[in-house]
């Protein structure tokens, strides 16, 4: 089985899993406009369990490294997430970078990828007041998103967010990507929304429109 033997570094609140230069599909050159697929963690990616705090308490939902390697072929796969257990004092940022290494590493084991893991630490009343702060990062603040499209040249037209939450809805609207809810009844959807069980089915409706990079051999 593969293991990610590498390092996970970390870009201000941007966690950035390096692998194997010869085991990755081929990705994006600088200045190029890609599309993304933005994924929120919990409920998404691993099961929703409360505040991770430890590795072990990952737990990886069905079908998902098989969704990211489908999704990695066409668009950069960018995840983010809320991580308020920072500044409730509950996990460290060197213990979530731990977690997100643990992850990442999951996923490449079969075959996934990651191109980066956005976070936001911040809370307001957090216990700890370095991350009692207002921030523009929080979802469904956008500036996850924002961000992330700066750091890797993202064309928002073409990109998508994915998550479980009305927040993550409101995070992909105002930064002006499509989203799609995961796992939420009809009753609960909100017009413009695009909904799905599951980021298998997510895949599924984000593969089947056009605005993806070229396929390999492609053109």
């Amino acid at each position: 089985m593969k293991r990610l033997s590498g390092m996970v570094r970390l870009e201000g609140n941007i966690h950035i899993p390096s692998y194997p230069d010869d085991s990755r599909p081929a990705r994006p050159g600088p200045g190029s406009a890609s599309p993304a697929v933005f994924l929120d963690r919990d409920g998404v990616i691993v099961e929703e369990v409360g505040n991770v705090t430890h590795p072990g308490q990952l737990c990886v939902l069905p079908h998902v490294p098989e969704a990211v390697a489908r999704l990695q072929e066409r668009y950069l796969v960018i995840v983010a997430t809320n991580q308020a257990a920072v500044g409730m004092g509950l996990i460290t940022e060197a213990g979530l970078l731990e977690v997100h290494r643990e992850m990442a590493g999951r996923l490449y084991s079969r075959g996934a990828f990651l191109d980066g893991i956005c976070y936001c630490p911040h809370r307001p009343g957090a216990a700890l007041a370095a991350y009692d702060v207002q921030c523009g990062c929080r979802k469904p603040q956008p500036g996850m998103l924002v961000t992330a499209a700066a750091r890797w040249g993202v064309d928002m037209s073409r990109s998508f967010m994915v998550g479980d939450r009305q927040g993550d809805m409101d995070a992909a609207r105002a930064a002006g990507v499509r989203g799609i809810r995961v796992g939420a009844s009809p009753a609960k959807q909100h017009r413009g929304v695009l909904s799905a069980p599951d980021l298998a089915g997510a895949a599924d409706i984000i593969l089947s429109t056009t605005g993806g990079m070229p396929e390999k051999g492609a053109g």
